[in-house]
């Protein structure tokens, strides 16, 4: 029987060959193992929308990526106002999309990706109109002009949201026409604050279109048009019936309110124009001929010079080519 010392060199030979042995059996299992399991799938890369719009208060993956798939109606963050636009910063956003098992390189090197919210914009004019309307309702039924002064900025409602805007609070002075207005512009948004001024209007006839010098406005070439009643001065035509059967004295633009001595009326005797002249007395009635000074319109006083005595007399025009002597007890002279 060996010594212990002796067989000691014989054991420790034999646990490496064992080890050894332990290890090629444990590598080559691994081997196989690994060559049954399917290799990892490789994350999904998503790619950015050209232009990115957010449809409603969320902005959800499928409105920022073209290929979100199941993440299309994952909510990443919260929408801007209607008509308004956000800014994301890249890194973020490809922290979100990691965050949800897929992939986003910002290849193009963004600074920010920008997104825009739906919006159905709410126009000025139909918030001036709704001002005027209720203040027609609320007052003698004048009809108003509304010059919004602030608070009309960026207008905008919902895009998925019909309906129009509603008036809250309307605070209104007639002496200096200042206004105040709460606007709701869509349902269950926060009322909005527009201040301006109402100017009370009035309706005045004008031409439809241009006229020279001499031509003669008749009732189809008129038609009314408001304007703010501060604006009407002295001496403006407001009636058709001042406009109509009269002629221009100038050249008249369209669409302008007129002063009476834009237009006169129609003349029915011409300067030096040979006219007949009556002459009326009780039983008694002559007629004469005569040359006119000056034109002159029904019922103007002109003077003629009678053709046969050469006096001048003074007559009152009754018709065209005709007048009436005046304060003349004869014709002749």
């Amino acid at each position: 029987m060996l010594p212990y010392n002796h067989l000691l060199p014989h054991i420790r030979r034999f646990a490496s060959i064992a080890a050894l042995a332990i290890l090629l059996v444990a590598m080559g299992a691994s081997l196989a193992f690994s060559a049954v399991l399917p290799a990892p799938q490789e994350a999904q890369a998503l790619h950015l929308r050209a232009n990115i719009i957010a449809k409603d208060a969320q902005i959800k993956f499928g409105d920022v990526f073209s290929d979100a798939g199941p993440l299309a109606n994952e909510v990443l963050t919260r929408a801007p106002a209607p008509g308004r636009k956000l800014s994301l910063d890249p890194g973020w956003l490809s922290r979100q999309v990691a965050a949800h098992g897929f992939t986003w390189t910002n290849a193009s090197n963004l600074l920010r990706v920008t997104v825009a919210r739906d919006g159905r914009q709410i126009s000025k004019q139909k918030i001036r109109t709704l001002i005027a309307d209720r203040l027609e309702m609320q007052g003698d039924g004048a009809r108003y002009d509304v010059a919004i002064s602030a608070g009309l900025a960026d207008f905008y409602a919902p895009a998925e949201i019909n309906g129009e805007p509603q008036i809250v609070d309307l605070d209104f002075s007639p002496q200096t026409g200042i206004f105040n207005a709460r606007i709701l512009p869509f349902a269950g948004a926060a009322p909005r604050s527009i201040k301006g001024r109402a100017f009370a209007m009035a309706e005045v006839p004008v031409l439809r279109v241009p006229r020279a010098a001499g031509d003669a406005i008749n009732a189809e070439d008129v038609h009314w048009i408001s304007v703010r009643l501060n604006r009407v001065r002295p001496g403006m035509l407001r009636e058709v019936a001042d406009i109509t059967g009269r002629v221009a004295r100038r050249t008249l633009r369209a669409n302008q309110p007129l002063r009476a001595s834009d237009v006169k009326r129609q003349a029915l005797i011409k300067k030096g124009e040979i006219i007949t002249v009556l002459y009326q007395i009780p039983g008694l009635k002559l007629s004469a001929r005569g040359r006119a000074l000056s034109e002159g319109a029904m019922g103007d006083s002109l003077r003629v010079v009678n053709l046969q005595s050469k006096r001048t007399i003074d007559v009152l025009v009754s018709g065209p080519g005709r007048a009436v002597a005046a304060n003349s007890p004869t014709l002749g002279g």
